[in-house]
């Protein structure tokens, strides 16, 4: 008879259960912070500071609606986001005549990223954020991780730079979904002479 309480009780409880389960989870990842970028969400709005031509204008999300943008979270120091510069070089040669804009974010300081772009320019746009708004609106916490935004603002790919390979960028501009993940790829572009 205790045990037929007892299930009753678990049967009363389930519906509960289920709607805070279904609150607490909606609109999010397992594990994801709210205002993350996700796949298939909004991308979050960010400010920062552009780098061009030597001077420090504001940049913000806003300003790049309208363009397909691939956003990469780097530092100066990480040597990976070092060896990314190369293949987002080319891959800004093959893609900015098709209206793809590729922005670099760094969260150090615009003087010591301005120092590093001079022994390492670069044909893609740079932008420092300082105050690291940027990095925390999109739950950046190991760098580099790059994004593909779409034109309306919505993140369609999230991932390693060196997984943005010139025939994944490709194959989204042609059919409009997210590039494949593979565990190695063949097309890699070459690196700038």
């Amino acid at each position: 008879n205790r045990a037929g309480k007892f299930g009753g009780a678990c049967w009363t409880a389930l519906p509960y259960s289920i709607a805070m389960c279904l609150i607490l989870c909606s609109g999010r990842a397992a594990g994801s912070p709210p205002g993350v970028a996700r796949v298939g969400s909004e991308a979050p709005s960010f400010e920062a500071i552009l780098l061009k031509d030597g001077k420090r204008t504001p940049l913000s999300s806003s300003t790049l609606t309208g363009n397909t943008v691939i956003l990469e979270f780097c530092t100066t120091w990480c040597g990976p986001c070092d060896e990314s510069s190369n293949r987002l070089a080319v891959l800004h040669e093959l893609f900015a005549p098709r209206g793809v804009k590729i922005v670099r974010v760094s969260n150090e300081e615009p003087e010591r990223v301005e120092l590093y772009r001079d022994s390492h320019p670069v044909p893609f746009d740079i932008a420092v954020d300082p105050s690291g708004r940027a990095f925390a609106a999109y739950g950046v916490s190991a760098v580099p991780v790059a994004l593909i935004v779409d034109e309306a603002g919505k993140v369609r790919w999230i991932g390693q730079p060196r997984q943005l390979t010139a025939a994944a960028i490709d194959y989204y501009l042609r059919s409009g979904k997210p590039p494949r993940r593979g565990k190695k790829s063949t097309t890699q572009p070459a690196a700038r002479e």
